[in-house]
């Protein structure tokens, strides 16, 4: 059964991903043959896409699930006990909720 869902999640990741690309391809204009070099254009277009992901990922880590975890400690197990592993020197739940925001800036960037 676990096999069975494992087969299941790596398709549907693939066909996203895929999909993805052909929209990135399709917006940043990778419709020219392979004989033909890229634009000096394009280059730019995926980095500022890229960077906008990033900051997107940080922000809604830092001020979404960052305050979720620290809410429902008792729900998320494994997850938030690595998560807020860091936080538990502060005395109050603001500073551990800062604490847990600035982590999962911090997760984003690294991935």
């Amino acid at each position: 059964m676990g096999a069975l869902l494992s087969c299941i999640a790596t398709g549907l990741g693939f066909c996203f991903c895929s999909a993805c690309s052909s929209l990135l391809g399709a917006c940043c204009g990778n419709d020219k043959p392979s004989t033909v070099p890229p634009s000096v254009t394009s280059g730019r277009k995926r980095s500022v896409f890229l960077l906008v992901i990033a900051l997107a990922l940080a922000l809604a880590f830092q001020y979404g699930v960052a305050p979720w975890l620290v809410d429902n400690q008792d729900l998320t197990g494994a997850i938030s006990k690595n998560w807020l592993d860091g936080c538990k020197q502060y005395a109050t739940e603001e500073l551990r909720e800062s604490c847990a925001g600035n982590q999962g800036v911090y997760r984003g960037s690294f991935a």
